[in-house]
């Protein structure tokens, strides 16, 4: 079935927004005032709920924080978590997952409330689990806090109860794309029919460069082959993969407001390839 994604490696991802004042505020907070606490604003916006964000993930579970590395990079703390109890998805406990998330401000061995979408990247030798919208600290005593009103007072235990009455009475019916089995993949027609949108594109110009591993281009679409994409698009690539000036035909996940990447490590051909032609239909 093909389905969408929100996928780590786009533009948007590359360079996280570490958030504004009031946000930073919050995140000092958690650390600094143990009976009211929330945290990860990630890309909550202002009419969030708690029950929106359980909506929106399809694996959620309890974890305790075993590791904890601030990825400079992308300004997201990169997290080994052992799995203290499931509420959805296809994980157990004990499990350590290799969690990727906005806020930063984790605690070793602290438990915390992951709601999650899981995830490959093209760029990385990894499968992770990002960690979208907040993060909720499960600390004993406290009361949660701030701009998600469904959960305002609420305990520890009030939370938790709230969350698995509302799992048990509505399934994840959202989509999301786990990559893994083709971002590396070797045949073009796979990738092809896993890609959200696929386009020849001539290259303008670099519009970030600043990842070690990646650039991100601004191309003008010459021809949409699958999906619908405007005149000029973002592109993130592996770096140097692209020469400003030239034209490619390109595999692409992602869309026009998070902006587009590769779909796997075959994803960039050249537009008067052999590759190309058979799927231009030339």
């Amino acid at each position: 079935m093909k389905r969408t994604v929100l996928i780590v490696v786009t533009a948007a991802m590359a360079v996280l927004c570490v958030g504004c004042a009031s946000e930073k505020e919050d995140r000092q907070a958690l650390s600094d005032d143990v009976k009211t606490y929330v945290s990860g604003e990630g890309s909550l916006k202002a009419d969030a709920s708690f029950t929106g964000c359980i909506d929106a993930a399809p694996v959620i579970f309890k974890g305790v924080c075993v590791e904890s590395n601030l990825n400079e990079e992308i300004l997201a703390a990169d997290l080994s978590v052992r799995v203290a109890k499931v509420f959805r998805g296809d994980i157990h406990e004990d499990d350590v997952l290799f969690v990727r998330a906005d806020d930063i401000s984790f605690v070793k061995d602290e438990e915390y409330l992951f709601m999650t979408i899981p995830m490959a990247s093209v760029y990385e030798d990894i499968e992770l689990y990002y960690q979208a919208d907040s993060v909720f600290p499960m600390k004993e005593g406290g009361s949660y806090e701030g701009y998600l009103k469904d959960i305002s007072g609420l305990s520890n235990d009030e939370l938790t109860a709230k969350l698995e009455e509302y799992v048990s009475e509505n399934e994840y019916r959202g989509e999301y794309n786990m990559l893994g089995s083709y971002c590396k993949s070797d045949d073009v027609n796979k990738v092809f029919d896993f890609s959200d949108c696929v386009v020849k594109v001539k290259v303008k110009s670099v519009f970030l460069d600043s990842i070690s591993d990646r650039t991100t281009y601004v191309c003008t679409v010459l021809e949409s082959v699958k999906g619908k994409a405007s005149e000029e698009i973002n592109v993130t690539a592996f770096k140097n993969s692209l020469e400003e000036g030239k034209e490619y035909l390109l595999l692409l996940m992602g869309s026009e407001e998070n902006g587009y990447t590769m779909s796997s490590k075959i994803s960039v051909l050249d537009a008067d390839s052999e590759q190309s032609a058979l799927i231009l239909g030339e």
